[in-house]
Formats: C-alpha cells, structure tokens, sequence
C-alpha cells in the first residue's frame, strides 16, 4: 500500500494536470482529473478550488458551489473560495449570496479591485448607485487604468442623472 505523504503527492500533481488541461481548454480531461486528484487527497483546498474551476468551465455550478464549500471547511481564509462563489451566484443570479461572498473573500484581502468591481456591480443592479460609485472608486484606485469600472461608475452617475459625472467618465475611457 502507497503512503499517505505519497498519495498526497500523487493528487497534487494531478490537480496541477487538471489545471493545465483546463488552461488549455480541454474542461472534460481537467474536470475528470480534477475529480481523481480531490479523490486521492481531499484534504487539500487547492485541489476542491481546482475541482470548482473544472466544474465552472463544464458549467456544473451547483457542483461547483459544494466543492467551494469543501474547500472552505478546509480553510476559511482562502478569499479565492469567496471569490468563485460570488461569481457562481452571479451567474445564477442570486445577488444577495453573491454580495455576500464578495464581502467575505474582500475581508481576507481588501485590495482585490476585481471583487470590489464586482460588488459595485452588485450595488447597481439593486439601484443603490451612491454605493455603487464609491465601489467603482475604491476599484479605480487601486488600479487606476481599470475601464469597466471608470466606465460603471460613468453608468452609475448616468441612472443618478448627473449627467455631465457620466460623459466625464465615458470620456475618460474612451481615452
């Protein structure tokens, strides 16, 4: 019988294969890899965020969403976990889970101007664009090139009717 510490080995270095033929787009081999990695070693949340990531490109969501909570009984203080499920219920249009898991993966690390973009957008789909301009500005400042956000935070002031805020930042990222 193989070791535990080789097992582990051998499902990491499948996981990592997995997450290869995932980049390289062929999702039914990663998720099938992905699948035996989490088999051999699912005592690894790298290995269930893989699973996820295989199981997202197959859009197998609900899927997806059981291996994110694998992953975070393993370790909480992942903010990509957080990260994955607010984009998952994006995607399933369940907008409150997805506030949720974007404030908690933005606990863990404030400076994700992706995550932040991503609750700003939130806050304009609930029409709350007071909220979802500060969000646009939080995100532009950490990263001040970021046009989807100088441009949501342009559509945000457009719904507010402050319309000379809106063609000033449609202005700035047509330049």
């Amino acid at each position: 019988m193989p070791e535990t510490k080789s097992l582990q080995k051998q499902g990491l270095s499948i996981g990592k294969e997995a997450y290869q033929l995932l980049y390289f787009g062929q999702i039914k081999d990663s998720l099938n890899l992905a699948k035996l990695a989490v088999k051999i070693n699912d005592k690894n949340e790298t290995l269930w965020t893989i699973l996820a990531e295989a199981q997202i490109a197959n859009e197998l969501y609900d899927n997806a969403l059981i291996s994110l909570n694998n992953a975070e009984k393993i370790n909480p203080k992942m903010s990509e976990i957080y990260f994955a499920k607010g984009n998952i219920y994006l995607k399933l249009s369940k907008i409150k889970k997805a506030k949720t898991a974007f404030q908690k993966g933005i606990k863990i690390i404030p400076e994700n101007f992706k995550a932040i973009f991503q609750l700003g957008n939130i806050y304009l789909m609930e029409k709350k664009y007071e909220e979802a301009i500060k969000k646009f500005e939080n995100a532009i400042k950490i990263k001040k090139d970021f046009w989807q956000a100088i441009n949501n935070k342009g559509l945000s002031y457009f719904e507010l009717d402050k319309t000379s805020l809106a063609i000033n930042s449609f202005q700035k990222v047509i330049a």
